[in-house]
């Protein structure tokens, strides 16, 4: 059933990791001048696709892989096919629907004058040797945008937000990065795949992207690696600080013209 909602509002569904999605829930908090408190962390959070936030609805998140665990819900952006033989083989599939028709579920329980989906979240799939390469990660981003694009255009005011991929540090080899070509053994004598090789295969995937969307300006590309960049100190490995990520959220209003006018309050503060 629909809320009630000014047509003057944005409705903001986000799909992406828990970097996407923490960023999305600083720019609700912002927007509402309250505290940022992380929502995704409890594993309860995701046994339904799209999570909305109350009271109205105006903020969905999707989480952008399969589910974390059976009854919990996923979209499998980058591993449909994966998903959808694991539905055929042993039935415990938790998630194989498209882009465009979790928006259509968004929009179906909404009623704004505006949607903002935002879309990101491929990090660990770049990091692995063995799954698609690069550019057929990028290639399966756009395929779903464009058949997501051409619901936005017969059905509402929608625009469509590719959120970049940040700079991250080094991971673990071969538990958590498997890029043979990155692997690198640090001080401490473990083997990880390094900083710097991670990020230039992270650079070269938000570039093939940008490249696959320049046929259309109606998708906004948010690359905010240039306001992080120098600040590594900031990250634990892939999170950053309730500054960075204000920093970052401001950049992100800025471009695509939402009316931001809170900072972020602190908790405690």
């Amino acid at each position: 059933q629909k809320t009630n909602q000014s047509a003057t509002e944005i409705g903001f569904l986000t799909i992406g990791n828990s970097v996407v999605g923490r960023h999305m829930l600083t720019l609700e908090a912002m927007y509402k001048h309250k505290p940022f408190v992380d929502e995704r962390s409890p594993r309860t959070y995701w046994k339904q696709l799209i999570h909305y936030s109350p009271p109205n609805n105006q903020w969905g998140q999707v989480w952008v892989g399969e589910g974390k665990s059976n009854g919990e819900f996923g979209l499998c952006l980058f591993q449909l096919e994966e998903c959808r033989i694991q539905k055929i083989t042993n039935g415990t599939m938790r998630g194989d629907r498209k882009l465009r028709d979790v928006f259509l579920e968004f929009q179906q329980n909404t009623n704004f004058g505006e949607y903002v989906v935002v879309v990101g979240g491929a990090l660990w799939w770049v990091m692995q040797q063995n799954w698609y390469p690069p550019v057929k990660l990028a290639e399966l981003l756009v395929t779903q945008i464009r058949s997501l694009l051409l619901v936005c255009n017969t059905t509402t005011n929608c625009r469509v937000v590719v959120f970049a991929e940040l700079p991250t540090k080094a991971f673990d080899f071969p538990s958590q990065c498997s890029l043979q070509h990155c692997q690198v053994r640090y001080n401490d004598k473990k083997l990880k795949c390094s900083e710097e090789c991670l990020n230039a295969n992270l650079a070269r995937f938000n570039g093939l992207v940008r490249q696959a969307l320049n046929w259309t300006s109606e998708i906004e590309f948010v690359d905010l690696t240039w306001n992080v960049v120098h600040r590594m100190d900031e990250t634990d490995l892939v999170h950053w600080t309730d500054s960075v990520r204000e920093s970052n959220v401001q950049f992100m209003a800025q471009q695509l013209k939402l009316p931001l006018s809170h900072n972020l309050t602190l908790r405690g503060a």
